[in-house]
């Protein structure tokens, strides 16, 4: 077994041994994940230092404090706990890396790596278009707003009712080019549009999203 196959071996046997410790927001640790958690990050400490002087693929994204091991295209990765400046980041450089999204990846074959990637994808799409649908829909419903409000300011008989109608008519306007502003400005006016999207905002609905 070469060198190479031997690291990837120890990469997948702590990527198994990381996947039994506790996981997710606000999770009580057991005891037993304090020490687990210890043991992971001295381990991947070594597997990042040997990747390093091998000049194994190897990065670490600093948004979400992930390192990643690529194994041909295969992701193996493991959150850090640190940061942009954090020496958590085991001397990295911080890269942007997409997520593939497949969970417990080292429990895979290649192909089925491959397949699960690419359900992922398919999946992913068609929730960017319907997010974006969403939003058409509430850009719509805030330039409907706008036609209201200008009709108002026609019909306004004091020039400073007529300033205070332009300046929200601008705020709207510049707005419209974040969706997410118009959710909370129209939260209420057009509740059944931002019900729709607030999972699409705050429940990881694209992001976060795994097979």
């Amino acid at each position: 077994m070469s060198n190479k196959e031997n690291f990837k071996k120890a990469v997948y046997e702590l990527a198994k041994f990381n996947s039994t410790l506790t996981k997710g927001y606000r999770k009580i640790w057991k005891e037993s994940d304090y020490d687990g958690y210890s043991k992971k990050n001295k381990e991947l400490k070594k597997l990042v230092k040997v990747a390093k002087a091998k000049n194994y693929p190897i990065f670490y994204d600093g948004r979400h404090n992930v390192v990643y091991f690529l194994f041909n295209l295969v992701q193996i990765s493991f959150h850090t706990g640190g940061g942009f400046t954090n020496a958590e980041n085991f001397g990295l450089s911080h890269t942007r890396v997409e997520w593939d999204g497949v969970t417990k990846a080292h429990e895979y074959s290649e192909k089925e790596y491959l397949q699960l990637k690419e359900k992922r994808k398919k999946e992913l799409q068609k929730r960017i278009v319907a997010k974006t649908k969403k939003e058409n829909e509430l850009i719509k419903f805030a330039k409907n707003h706008i036609d209201s409000l200008n009709t108002k300011r026609n019909r306004a008989r004091t020039e400073k009712t007529k300033t205070e109608i332009t300046k929200e008519i601008e705020i709207i306007s510049s707005e419209s080019m974040y969706g997410l502003y118009l959710y909370f400005r129209f939260s209420e006016g057009a509740k059944e549009i931002c019900k729709d999207l607030t999972p699409m905002y705050f429940d990881s609905y694209i992001e976060s999203y795994s097979v």
